[in-house]
């Protein structure tokens, strides 16, 4: 991950796992810092926050809450549209990490062509 500075709390910092300097892009993940000791990640396919991250956010953040559950297909290319249904979900007022959990259980199940078919229904995709 390019270090871009201090991690600043009640922000969202959306990420893409390949290198910078190594192609295109391959897949759009988020989190989100709290102004306590924690952060959200989310990433679509329910992986773990990659090594890198959890070093850019040490100290100061000292647990990561992600979700294990697959939201999009290994096939799609819609991850960037989940991070951004993500950040539109997240950023109301609320606890956050109750939202977060909203966000991984109710928003999008596991049934990953559906949820594909709502992306594509929310953004208007063909």
């Amino acid at each position: 991950m390019n270090d871009s500075g201090p991690v600043k709390p009640n922000t969202f910092y959306i990420i893409n796992l390949q290198d910078f300097d190594k192609g295109n892009g391959t897949h759009w993940c988020v989190f989100l810092t709290s102004k306590s000791n924690w952060i959200a990640y989310y990433d679509p396919f329910g992986l773990p926050a990659p090594t890198d991250v959890e070093e850019y956010v040490e100290p100061r953040y000292e647990k990561i809450y992600w979700s294990s559950v697959k939201h999009q297909m290994t096939q799609s290319i819609l991850c960037g549209y989940y991070v951004l249904c993500f950040i539109k979900y997240m950023n109301h007022s609320g606890n956050k990490l109750l939202r977060f959990q909203e966000f991984v259980t109710k928003v999008f199940g596991k049934e990953e062509l559906k949820n594909n078919q709502k992306i594509r229904e929310i953004f208007h995709l063909l």
